[in-house]
């Protein structure tokens, strides 16, 4: 038996259209409301970013035509450099395997099994170097993400996919005004 099309409801159609540009509206203004709160901090990192690479990076443009008008040098003595690859050296030298711990004894098996699939992931996806990228740059920037995902590019089973550890890029995240929790859900 052939389903029998809806009838077209002129009034239905207008209000969910309405709802859903309201919500959209909404989005837009959660957006700009998080990119002018974060300007300022937004500067802030690309500015740290400045310093840790050093060299002429570390003046300003105007600085440096000050002191090109004056005739004098323009030295850099980059001690972040020098902190930040210390303490991502200790972290690097100081990464530990993961650990599952069971509930109870009766979970003792699969406390091992969890303990050996994290390994697994912590090599199949790289997940020591993507995690000391992130720490490195965090160090200058005070923020950065990692993403855990599933993918299915270069997946030999196609049903289930790969499990993926990406260092994202700085400035690419976005964190809800909105959010209730502390960890921005």
């Amino acid at each position: 038996m052939a389903r029998t099309p809806k009838k077209f409801n002129q009034a239905r159609d207008k209000v969910a259209a309405t709802e859903s540009k309201d919500k959209t509206d909404s989005v837009k203004r959660g957006f700009r409301l998080f990119y002018d709160a974060t300007a300022r901090l937004r500067e802030r990192q690309k500015e740290n970013f400045r310093f840790l690479r050093g060299g002429l990076d570390q003046w300003t443009p105007e600085d440096q035509a000050n002191l090109k008008s004056q005739d004098r040098p323009i030295l850099t003595f980059n001690h972040m450099a020098g902190q930040v690859n210390f303490l991502s050296g200790y972290q690097a030298e100081r990464v530990q395997d993961y650990r599952a711990f069971p509930r109870g004894s009766d979970d003792e098996a699969l406390g091992r099994l969890a303990t050996a699939q994290l390994k697994y992931v912590m090599d199949v996806t790289h997940g020591q170097h993507a995690q000391h990228q992130q720490f490195r740059r965090a160090l200058a920037s005070g923020i950065e993400w990692l993403e855990v995902a599933q993918t299915f590019e270069r997946a030999k089973d196609r049903v289930e996919g790969d499990i993926r550890l990406t260092d994202l890029a700085s400035f690419t995240h976005y964190c809800d005004p909105f959010a209730r929790e502390y960890n921005r859900q």
